[in-house]
């Protein structure tokens, strides 16, 4: 695990998101929804999940997150984690470009580092799992790198989930978009990763869902980004930005993309 370092970050008026790039319909391009993905702008913003009990307290775990970071850096982008309490889980890309997935039980720590890198403004799909002190990562769907660790259960230390950084220890913030956001309270598998990915909106197991956010359930009025897993584990958005556009499936990369657009 890395010795943590505060981040600072001024914000300028020439830090501006850089434009997607436009796709043209075709057969390869499969619309899945329209709806709103959330900026982030590494200084300030981030969202609140509260507590969300059912994602501890468990042998077995998978987070999902579509994102695209807009600088290699340290972006805490989901996570139930307090330095401190040395708990519960993190999945945090760095400055070297690796993806990492950090267990923590209260005294005992456990980290995967990911073999592949993520890629400055691209959409990306990371999944991390922990089951029965196994965690693995994968990269669009596909195996990445797993590591053996002695924790074998999550406790359940009180801390808040958030997307974007962490509410109870906010450094790191993420400077980028994220799209969505799934929890399940088991691990799923590579095929079952590969469904998600190309049917964003209709998972596996629905019922195994313990926090589900995506672009259809952004309450833009409300500054709200509502729980669709039947839990209630609504995020409140602190200073993120919605942004309105399309998620695609790229039948031809086996990727989702997200595209902006005007909401008419």
């Amino acid at each position: 695990m890395p010795v943590f370092k505060q981040r600072t970050r001024l914000l300028t008026a020439t830090r501006k998101l850089t434009p997607s790039r436009k796709l043209t319909p075709s057969r390869k391009l499969q619309l899945k929804c329209k709806g709103y993905v959330l900026s982030f702008d590494g200084v300030d913003d981030y969202v609140d999940c509260g507590a969300v009990s059912q994602a501890t307290g468990t042998s077995t775990l998978t987070v999902e997150v579509m994102f695209k970071l807009l600088e290699k850096d340290y972006h805490r982008v989901v996570g139930k984690y307090n330095y401190a309490a040395r708990g519960e889980w993190l999945l945090y890309p760095e400055g070297d470009g690796k993806v990492n997935f950090y267990v923590g039980d209260g005294s005992s720590i456990g980290v995967v580092h990911s073999i592949s890198t993520y890629t400055v403004n691209e959409w990306e799909v990371w999944y991390a799992t922990f089951d029965n002190g196994v965690i693995k990562l994968y990269k669009n769907g596909i195996f990445d790198n797993q590591e053996s660790i002695a924790i074998t259960s999550i406790p359940d230390l009180g801390v808040k989930l958030g997307v974007g950084t962490t509410p109870d220890d906010p450094f790191y913030r993420t400077y980028g978009l994220i799209a969505y956001v799934r929890i399940y309270n088991h691990a799923l598998s590579e095929k079952e990763f590969l469904h998600n990915l190309r049917n964003p909106l209709n998972p596996v197991h629905k019922s195994d869902l313990v926090l589900w956010l995506d672009p259809t359930s952004v309450d833009v009025e409300n500054n709200v980004w509502e729980d669709k897993s039947g839990y209630g584990n609504n995020g409140v958005i602190y200073g993120a930005t919605p942004v309105f556009g399309y998620l695609y499936y790229n039948k031809t990369l086996d990727r989702l993309e997200f595209v902006r657009g005007v909401n008419e």
